[in-house]
């Protein structure tokens, strides 16, 4: 019997989705390079985190990506000066 294997999205695919995503939630600049924190087994979703600043405020989001590459909102911290 042949088994399956859940589809997985590579760290710099997975870095981008969520860039996407945080730019069109946030719509401000990126301050640092997004992060891969952690990849779920066995799924191989990945939890990203992208830091962005918009106005005077930094915020950091976490993103879940799954093995298509899509990006799935977790949530955001609150805006720091």
């Amino acid at each position: 019997m042949g088994q399956t294997y859940a589809a997985e999205c590579d760290d710099r695919s997975a870095k981008e989705a969520a860039m996407d995503a945080s730019e069109g939630l946030l719509g401000g600049e990126s301050f640092r390079v997004p992060l891969v924190l952690k990849r779920h087994h066995p799924s191989k979703r990945k939890e990203v985190a992208t830091y962005f600043q918009r106005g005077d405020l930094y915020y950091t989001l976490f993103w879940l990506v799954d093995g298509n590459c899509r990006a799935n909102f977790i949530k955001r911290t609150q805006g720091k000066y």
